[in-house]
């Protein structure tokens, strides 16, 4: 089969066309111009408020609630990035959207206007026929809930954003009012706010912790009811104290004790020995004793003796011992002193009582007394300190005992002051929660702009004018592939010229038809059999 001649078509064929078809295309211009001028006159108006909230580190992201506590350190997992993901789908959750409609009002959402005008008009009869088919659910438009419908709204209107390594989270809302999109809005961020306290901390947690320190309290002033009835009841107060003086009163009775104990040994040592002197000494003495009276031959002869010798001593001074005077007289001395010494006379004697004896027995008599007192001080020295070692049992006892009830008093006052501190955290919460204190701050207060979102003018009017040009060129096209069809029904046995004859023939005709039908009939002879 030979090959088909496909003509290139260049600018100036292009322009050639359109010039041939160029009030269809400037109609088709200005049609899409007029309709982009009626959109932009006719377009409902979009406002936009928006408002940029900033998620700080509060006590919602920070602070565990006590009750779930577990610890005096807890290691969270949570990033702020994922608490700023939370309130971004806080914003954006059904509960929030719900609550921010029954407290706007769903006519509120839907833009409408309460109308005072009773007046019968279409728009009336075919809302009145569209709900008498309700109740057959034959209505294709049928609204089963407005609310519904509104929170939906709502929510298609709601955008939302999370800024990325940031800590804000940009609302906005749209819609044919500017103060309506404000409302919302601020309305929304309001109800966030409340929402991120209420989720944040556990319900019940100050009942349960009132309770729970009313409980303990009781049990910690039972204990000390039971301390101060027993120390009442025992007489410790001060268990270190009383049992300093008790340990001081204990070693000066044992240090008495020992002294009483060495005493009574000594005394009892001394009443022993006096005894066994005593019964050696005679209870009578010889008081006086005469051997002799003054004027017995013994007497004279003790006299002449003492005459005899005074004589020898005056006689021996002047004399010598030869001589015979001084002989004599020593002869008789000598003899007097033989006489003397064979005379004997009987002594008398006086017999009294022993003092010493007396003196003995009245001693043994004192250590006696003595033994006795200290007898009896040893007895109650050592009954003192019966008691006294009696009293440390009693207070070694009693300090375990007291011990056992301080233990279980501070171990109580630890669990209520614990459980206090905690009432008292959840009570300040609850205040923060009534007080709406929330870690949710508005960097950015819901924005009121007069200005319209959509439609906006010059990118309307410029996508309308490419839409023209399109519809121009395409009007062009289409006009010229009409005329390009009813070309190919020439009959085949119709002459050819040569382009050059044409060309000479018609100087004046434009150049692209001649190639047009020049191509159509190679085609046809090409192509005998193709149907028409």
């Amino acid at each position: 089969m030979e090959n088909l001649y496909q003509p290139e078509i260049n600018v100036k064929q292009a322009l050639d066309a359109a010039w041939r078809h160029k009030g269809k295309a400037l109609l088709a211009f200005l049609v899409v111009c007029a309709l982009t001028a009626v959109y932009l006159s006719t377009a409902k108006r979009v406002y936009e408020s928006e408002a940029k909230v900033y998620v700080r580190v509060g006590r919602e992201s920070v602070a565990l609630d006590p009750t779930a506590t577990t610890g005096a350190v807890v290691t969270l997992q949570d990033t702020r990035e994922a608490d700023v993901n939370s309130i971004e789908q806080l914003l954006l959750s059904r509960e929030t959207a719900e609550q921010v409609v029954d407290q706007l009002g769903v006519d509120t959402i839907f833009g409408k206007k309460p109308s005072t005008s009773s007046a019968w008009s279409p728009k009336t009869l075919i809302k009145d026929t569209l709900q008498k088919l309700e109740p057959y659910n034959l209505n294709p438009l049928q609204v089963f809930d407005v609310r519904d419908k509104a929170i939906t709204l709502l929510k298609k209107n709601l955008r939302v954003t999370a800024v990325r390594k940031t800590s804000y989270v940009t609302v906005s809302y749209s819609c044919e009012d500017p103060a309506t999109a404000r409302d919302v809005v601020d309305a929304l961020i309001a109800q966030v706010q409340a929402e991120h306290l209420r989720i944040n901390r556990t319900k019940g947690s100050h009942e349960f912790f009132e309770k729970k320190e009313l409980q303990l309290r009781t049990d910690l002033e039972k204990l000390e009811g039971e301390l101060k009835d027993y120390k009442n009841k025992t007489g410790f107060a001060e268990l270190d104290t009383q049992r300093k003086q008790l340990l001081e009163r204990i070693a000066t009775t044992q240090k008495e004790l020992h002294s009483a104990q060495s005493d009574l040994s000594a005394a009892r040592a001394e009443i022993k020995a006096r005894e066994e002197e005593l019964a050696q000494i005679p209870e009578l003495v010889t008081a006086q004793e005469t051997t002799g009276f003054p004027q017995s031959t013994e007497g004279a002869m003790r006299t002449k003796l003492y005459d005899l010798e005074v004589l020898e001593q005056g006689l021996a001074a002047v004399q010598t011992d030869d001589s015979p005077q001084l002989k004599s007289v020593r002869e008789q001395i000598k003899q007097a002193r033989g006489i003397l010494g064979q005379e004997k006379t009987a002594p008398q004697t006086m017999k009294a009582l022993n003092k010493v004896r007396q003196e003995s027995e009245l001693a043994l008599s004192t250590r006696q007394a003595a033994l006795a007192a200290l007898e009896a001080r040893e007895l109650t020295l050592e009954k003192q300190l019966t008691t006294a070692r009696s009293e440390l049992k009693a207070i070694n006892q009693s300090e375990i005992e007291i011990a056992q009830l301080q233990r279980s008093i501070s171990l109580a006052s630890h669990n209520h002051g614990k459980y206090a501190e905690y009432l008292e955290q959840a009570r300040i919460d609850d205040e923060l929660h009534t007080a709406k204190v929330s870690s949710l701050n508005l960097a950015q207060k819901p924005s009121y702009s007069i200005t319209p979102i959509s439609p906006k003018p010059i990118p309307t009017l410029g996508i309308g004018f490419v839409l023209a040009c399109c519809s121009a060129a395409g009007i062009v096209f289409l006009a010229e592939r009409g005329r390009l069809s009813r070309a190919t029904n020439v009959p085949v046995a119709a002459p050819v010229r040569s382009e050059v004859t044409l060309r000479t023939e018609s100087p004046a005709r434009p150049e692209a038809p001649l190639v047009d039908e020049l191509a159509l009939s190679r085609r046809n002879e090409a192509i005998p059999s193709l149907p028409r």
